[in-house]
């Protein structure tokens, strides 16, 4: 890491690139065009988009819940499910009335939609998700199983690779600058989010749901220090206090739980 963030320094000899053309800056900073119009003072194609969101959430939801139990696998009750549903739904729409009433949806919430869904169907319906849980879980035992485990850890990093490139593009273009010292402490706020989101610091658990809504908790809460008139030190401060946090109550959670499998062993 320190090797390519000083050779970012060589590059541009320590200064700052700005002046990018507006189709770049409009792929992280524009919105989706209103090709439908506009009724009521409404955006109708940000409230098409919401709704089609909403059916899709529905679709696989249902989907998932047919798969598990043709497996015949426990599912989760009827109603528990309708409840879920709804408030997602709900959500979406609520966030699509809101679209509407504005410019309509951003570029950035499609492309994270993009990839909350590719990562989502990987992670969960391919046998490379299931080596990458697998790996993470235990390596040894994995490699045993026949997962080729050195294999899984260089593309997992390789990928990791191209999801921090396509965050540093989106980052410039939002800044219409590049800087080879902007945010250097991000790599800090990714494992924070993860962490919160469910993510075991000794791997092999975890979602792509639960890492989203960690990074808008770690978000709200950079946005909610700063609007305080908290310095940057307090803010890292505060967020290597929400990671050890995170970290102490896996490690607790893991510990309770092995103890109590062995009492009852």
């Amino acid at each position: 890491m320190l090797i390519y963030r000083g050779l970012t320094m060589v590059v541009l000899e320590g200064g700052t690139l700005s002046g990018f053309p507006p189709l770049f800056n409009g792929f992280a900073a524009g919105f989706i065009p209103n090709i439908f119009g506009t009724a009521g003072g409404l955006n109708l194609t940000a409230i098409f988009i919401c709704l089609m969101a909403s059916l899709a959430l529905v679709g696989l939801e249902v989907r998932r819940r047919n798969v598990t139990r043709r497996y015949e696998a426990e599912v989760q009750p009827l109603q528990l499910m309708v409840v879920k549903l709804a408030a997602l739904v709900g959500v979406t729409l609520l966030f699509g009335n809101w679209f509407a009433r504005h410019r309509g949806v951003p570029n950035i919430l499609v492309l994270l939609g993009v990839l909350i869904v590719v990562y989502s169907y990987i992670a969960n319906g391919t046998v490379v998700g299931r080596h990458v849980y697998a790996t993470g879980g235990n390596a040894k035992a994995a490699e045993l199983n026949g997962v080729k485990t050195k294999r899984v850890v260089f593309l997992a990093y390789l990928n990791m690779g191209i999801l921090a490139a396509l965050a540093g593009m989106v980052f410039a273009a939002r800044l219409d600058a590049a800087s080879p010292r902007a945010e250097a402490g991000f790599e800090l706020q990714a494992i924070a989010a993860c962490f919160i989101g469910g993510a075991a610091p000794t791997g092999g658990i975890g979602k792509i749901n639960g890492a989203i809504i960690g990074a808008m908790l770690m978000g709200v809460l950079s946005n909610g220090l700063g609007l305080l008139g908290m310095g940057a030190d307090i803010q890292l401060a505060i967020t290597g206090l929400v990671v050890l946090a995170a970290v102490t109550f896996d490690v607790f959670t893991r510990t309770k739980v092995a103890k109590k499998s062995k009492a009852n062993m």
